[in-house]
């Protein structure tokens, strides 16, 4: 991989932590188009629905792509451009908490061209180990709802979704998506939902999307919409699919965060995504 530049790391200090932006694709290898590029949005966005049943952005066919899909998120990053994709003014933190990793923009696996960013834990030997992009939303919210492109490069979890930070005592959540695989020839989306209480976190309901095939290797347009009580509810979106799962009566959305990037995994993971899209309600 030919590097063009090099950014700085987020983490000062942080041992093996290395932000760089390569350029996979670029010397005749073609790359792998994400085949639900300009396709899908959390149901609330405007536009009209697709064929696989997600919501069409006003503007998908006149060739808006990335974040240009998505001018009425109240966050969103594509990686397209090198001087802010990974800066500390982009994200809230991004978190090694294992020996070495790194955070690249690449083009291979970009959902809108030239650059995705690819987040690999590559020694997770201590046992969960944490290589993330971190957004946080600060504020008391109804509704908190997200959408991301990604590349299965491995499996594992990829994805949490935070209701409300460790620190809300007792009314803590979060949901988190995993890519498994029970044999070599299928596989399954996992959703997780988390509370986080004095002895840590436990699951509260869990649930699963089944793939017809492996999903190692394979783009996905995936989402998680949380809306707070009285009117609680969870839901989880890959591309036209939805999973509905029980919410707790008491969720809350407090300084809600979402978190890209190999999350509390004890071997070694890569995901790469791109076109990154967060909305919040008051």
């Amino acid at each position: 991989m030919r590097l063009v530049s090099v950014a700085l790391c987020l983490l000062a200090g942080a041992a093996g932590c290395s932000l760089v932006i390569g350029t996979d694709g670029l010397s005749g290898e073609a790359p792998n188009p994400n085949p639900n590029d300009a396709a899908a949005s959390p149901d609330g966005a405007d536009g009209a629905q697709g064929t696989d049943g997600a919501a069409v952005v006003d503007g998908a066919d006149a060739g808006l792509r990335g974040c240009g899909l998505y001018a009425d998120a109240s966050f969103c990053q594509d990686f397209d451009d090198p001087t802010t994709a990974l800066s500390p003014s982009t994200w809230t933190s991004a978190v090694i908490a294992g020996p070495a990793g790194t955070i690249t923009l690449v083009e291979a696996g970009a959902a809108s061209q030239p650059y995705a960013a690819r987040l690999a834990l590559l020694d997770a030997s201590n046992g969960c180990e944490f290589l993330r992009l971190s957004k946080e939303l600060p504020g008391t919210r109804s509704a908190l709802r997200t959408r991301v492109a990604v590349r299965a490069d491995g499996l594992g979890t990829f994805l949490a979704v935070v209701a409300a930070p460790s620190t809300t005592p007792g009314n803590s959540y979060r949901v988190l998506l995993a890519f498994e695989k029970p044999d070599s020839s299928t596989g399954y989306l996992s959703a997780f939902v988390q509370k986080h209480d004095a002895s840590g976190f436990s699951d509260v309901t869990s649930d699963t999307l089944p793939f017809p095939s492996d999903p190692v290797g394979r783009d996905f347009v995936v989402g998680v919409e949380i809306t707070a009580a009285p009117s609680a509810s969870i839901i989880v979106r890959e591309g036209g699919r939805a999973l509905t799962l029980t919410a707790p009566s008491d969720l809350t959305i407090v300084d809600g965060r979402v978190d890209l990037g190999p999350y509390c995994q004890s071997a070694a993971r890569t995901f790469t995504f791109d076109d990154l899209a967060i909305w919040t309600s008051p």
